[in-house]
Order: structure tokens, then C-alpha cells, then sequence
């Protein structure tokens, strides 16, 4: 009888140390999952850090195109602006000498008006 219960005990024993051996291996295989995790989770990390540094980067050129194509369309407004102004002073100023000019040509027309009645007058005073 001590023999059967010996016999026994030895198998539980057996069994249990079958299953601390599986159930270690078990932990062994939940720690590497666990390590292979946490390595994962940082290089997800790393690389999250990295995107938002690439992202802030782009963010702050966007910004800066930005700024910058306001400051073009600034300048070329006030350089069109100019032009403009240029353009209808340029126009005026033209305007302005063509009506000298019209003067200037009705003046001399005039007067070699006046240049021809007054030789006419001459002659006919001359031949009188």
C-alpha cells in the first residue's frame, strides 16, 4: 500500500513538475513576446518622434512658402501699382504736348496767314 501511495505521489510529482516545466516555458514565451512588444512599441516611438519632427519641419516651410508668396503678391501689387501710375502720368504728359503741339500748329498757322495778307497787302500797296 505505502508502495501504490509512494508510486502515486511519484506520478503527481511527475505531473506537476511536467507542468511548472510547461507553464515555465510558457513565461519564457510570454517574456519574449513581451521584450519583442516593448522593442516594437519604442521603434513605433522612434518613429512617431521621427514623423512629428519631419511634420514640424514641413509645417514651419509650409509657413514660410507661405509667408513668402504673400510677400511676392504684395510686391507685385505695388509694383503694378507703379506701373499704372507710370502709365497714366506717361499719358497725361503725352496728352499734354499734343495739345502744345495743336496750339503751336494753329499759332503758325495763323501767323503764316497773317505773313501772307500782309505780303498781299504790300503788293497791292506797292502796285497802287
Amino acid at each position: 500500500n505505502q508502495k501504490q501511495k509512494n508510486g502515486s505521489l511519484e506520478g503527481a510529482l511527475a505531473n506537476y513538475k511536467m507542468e511548472l516545466s510547461q507553464a515555465k516555458n510558457e513565461l519564457i514565451s510570454v517574456q519574449e513576446v513581451k521584450r519583442t512588444t516593448v522593442m516594437q512599441v519604442n521603434a513605433a516611438k522612434e518613429s512617431l518622434d521621427s514623423t512629428q519632427g519631419q511634420m514640424q519641419l514641413l509645417t514651419e516651410e509650409l509657413s514660410r512658402i507661405k509667408y513668402q508668396l504673400e510677400e511676392e503678391k504684395r510686391k507685385r501689387m505695388l509694383a503694378e501699382e507703379r506701373f499704372t501710375t507710370h502709365q497714366q502720368e506717361c499719358d497725361t504728359s503725352t496728352r499734354s504736348r499734343m495739345q502744345e503741339l495743336d496750339a503751336v500748329n494753329w499759332i503758325k498757322i495763323n501767323l503764316e496767314k497773317s505773313v501772307k495778307d500782309k505780303e498781299h497787302e504790300i503788293e497791292r500797296l506797292i502796285n497802287y
